[in-house]
């Protein structure tokens, strides 16, 4: 307890099967230039507090935990190559993810939505993201005009109400 999880690239691996909870800060040698790499096809589950720069999501699932008013435990960006990323799971809160996302040139990736979240970071690349609306307010905010992949927008409830995607920001896609 109370021990910090320290990376300049790190990776963690994440087997099949494996559900890790990482509790401690993860933190960077520079809050820039650092990058931790999920590789497995297990599960990961960020702690809430986190001063790396990048998260690269190689395989498997990457979880976010839900601070007061944002989705914590994410990185100024977010890199997908494989793998998923699943936001908190809270329909009664509203949270702010500021992640921005990459998905390059024939890279995939997924993202689950917090039922009640704006999304306000980029999205750039020309990969596949697949966006998962969880809930009833999935505002999909910032600027994602950049992205020049394939967007696959898809719905599955993971509360009490229906899901709902708004584009709601004046940037529109490319």
């Amino acid at each position: 307890s109370g021990q910090r999880l320290i990376v300049g690239e790190g990776k963690i691996n994440t087997p099949s099967g494996v559900n890790f909870t990482q509790s401690a800060t993860i933190a960077g040698v520079s809050s820039t230039g650092s990058v931790l790499t999920k590789i497995g096809a297990g599960m990961l589950t960020l702690p809430t507090t986190n001063t790396y720069g990048k998260l690269l999501i190689q395989a498997g699932t990457v979880n976010t935990l839900e601070g007061t008013g944002v989705v914590i435990g994410l990185p100024t960006t977010v890199e997908f190559t494989g793998g998923s990323l699943v936001d908190a799971n809270n329909e009664y809160s509203y949270a702010t993810n500021k992640a921005n996302f990459i998905v390059e040139t024939g890279k995939t990736g997924s993202i689950t939505l917090d039922p009640r979240c704006n999304y306000t970071g980029t999205l750039t690349g020309a990969g596949t993201l697949t966006v998962i609306a969880g809930g009833i307010r999935n505002y999909l905010q910032g600027d994602w005009s950049a992205f020049e992949g394939e967007l696959v927008v898809k719905a599955t409830k993971r509360g009490s109400y229906d899901p709902l995607l708004y584009w709601n920001n004046g940037y529109g896609l490319p």
